[in-house]
């Protein structure tokens, strides 16, 4: 009795072993080819990103075709990274929800390093997973910097900028406070910062650009010198009523509700920030440019 019951447990133990090694197998296999966070330090210079957010694999609204031909047009150029501002994949969707956004990324961007932002799907029940295959992280960071001589890329990993975001308002400000005023500054996160503590931070340290994800629509608008621009969706278009991403009484420059597609952040010149919109088949849609302070 005493044998078979040791036996039993033994088979018990060497099936969890083998399961928990398979799901470490299978988690590592996913990752990326260039963790571009991971390698973030030993990046020189940065002169052109790639942008785009909410690609929604596995919702019945995402528009498969679409996505990769969003993502085969950013493998085309020659960007040094492609930001994926949240929202990649629903949690719904399957245990292991991103072996297809990775795989995809991997075969279409051509070796281009990617950074992804947690949206509002990151934060459910797959967020472990998420950052171990983003990050190479038990927790994907709250906020983070990259520094690239006369440039400043700060991230927040926000769902929402809401009051209760003390940690990452102190963050912005205290980091803000260091960049010399004549360089450039960009923040990127998932959130949109309408009538959020987040506006007057960005206006009294004056941030050249501030890029959010949230929204699905792609547009442009200003406020108090800072601009704002949505990357807009590789995945799901939605009838946006408003553009989330603005404080109250901006200035709204050009919005487009009806196209999926990524941006074209331009770095390369000391003077000034440019940015184009794309759709899915290449076919430019907006181009815009500010002065660097």
């Amino acid at each position: 009795m005493l044998k078979k019951t040791f036996s039993v447990l033994l088979f018990a133990v060497i099936s969890l072993c083998f399961v928990s090694c398979h799901k470490q197998k299978i988690e590592n296999d996913f990752l990326l080819e260039k963790n571009f966070f991971l390698e973030r330090e030993q990046i020189s210079s940065i002169q052109s990103l790639a942008l785009a957010g909410n690609p929604h694999w596995g919702s019945e609204e995402s528009d498969a075709d679409e996505r990769l031909k969003s993502l085969n047009q950013i493998g085309k150029r020659s960007f040094d990274a492609f930001i994926c501002l949240g929202d990649i994949a629903v949690p719904a969707s399957g245990k292991n929800i991103y072996k297809n956004p990775v795989q995809t990324f991997n075969q279409s961007l051509k070796g281009i390093p990617v950074l992804s932002l947690s949206g509002e799907l990151e934060k459910e029940k797959k967020a472990k997973q998420f950052s171990e295959i983003f990050y190479g992280l038990k927790k994907s960071p709250a906020c983070y910097q990259m520094d690239f001589a006369d440039v400043h890329l700060l991230f927040l990993n926000l769902e929402k900028a809401i009051d209760k975001s003390v940690k990452e308002k102190k963050w912005i400000e205290s980091q803000l406070r260091q960049i010399p005023s004549d360089e450039k500054t960009i923040v990127f996160s998932f959130s949109d910062f309408i009538n959020s503590d987040f506006v007057s931070i960005f206006e009294e340290n004056k941030v050249d650009l501030v890029v959010s994800g949230n929204s699905h629509k792609m547009s442009i608008s200003e406020k108090d010198g800072v601009y704002y621009i949505t990357a807009g969706s590789m995945g799901t278009l939605k009838n946006n009523s408003k553009n989330v991403n603005l404080p109250e009484t901006q200035n709204q420059i050009w919005e487009n509700n009806s196209s999926l597609g990524f941006v074209d952040l331009n770095l390369s010149d000391e003077n000034k920030i440019s940015f184009a919109f794309f759709d899915s088949n290449g076919k430019h849609l907006k181009s815009y440019e500010i002065r660097s302070k």
